[in-house]
């Protein structure tokens, strides 16, 4: 299975992008104008020349201003104890690239993520701090899926898939994310591709 298309497809959507915003990282939804989004389609690689598979980036501005900043959306299905290190470095070449400041965010779905609980990366030497390195990370397996299949958010709902639960509420959870979608008023486009990302994870037979 194709995790980082499965994840680009379903956040390349502006109403479950902001869902998205809105359900887990609200402070910076308050600022973001989600009038403006350009999804940057641009092949980008890492600076040993590597392509980023995982990665959505999107131009976007302040909201009630005229300056523009990136949004970089870094998608993880595997574990990675260079996490931090990776996202300094797609910071600094999507800053170069293209002169804007970037507001980084990490979506692991590895129920095993060894470099979740990480602090912040900072370089420090005995007179001073010379680096301090911050993102924000949406630990996906860490989070209980009981607690957004009946929560009214599209990218609450399509994300559950990828959140913790046990085998013996695995039918509720899908009764209750199918009842949930079904009362929701969204256009059709939006509803069939929660939808499609959710049962990608949670089959029936």
């Amino acid at each position: 299975m194709n995790h980082d298309a499965l994840f680009k497809m379903l956040l390349r959507t502006p109403t479950i992008l902001q869902s998205f915003f809105e359900a887990f990282i609200p402070d910076a939804a308050r600022f973001i104008d989600f009038r403006v989004l350009d999804f940057v389609d641009k092949e980008l690689f890492t600076i040993d020349q590597k392509k980023r598979t995982g990665d959505l980036l999107v131009k976007t501005r302040f909201r009630g201003q005229s300056a523009g900043f990136l949004i970089h959306l870094e998608h993880q299905a595997q574990p990675d104890t260079d996490l931090q290190r990776r996202m300094l470095e797609y910071f600094i070449l999507d800053w170069r690239e293209y002169d804007l400041p970037v507001y980084p965010i990490a979506v692991l779905s590895s129920p095993s993520n060894l470099a979740v609980h990480a602090l912040p990366l900072a370089v420090n030497f005995p007179n001073k701090r010379v680096l301090y390195f911050d993102f924000d990370v949406l630990d996906l397996g860490r989070m209980d899926a009981v607690d957004y299949v009946k929560t009214p958010n599209p990218a609450a709902l399509a994300l559950a898939a990828r959140m913790r639960f046990t085998r013996e509420n695995r039918l509720s959870l899908i009764k209750d994310f199918a009842i949930t979608l079904a009362r929701m008023r969204i256009v059709k486009q939006v509803g069939d591709m929660v939808a499609s990302f959710f049962f990608a994870y949670q089959q029936l037979d």
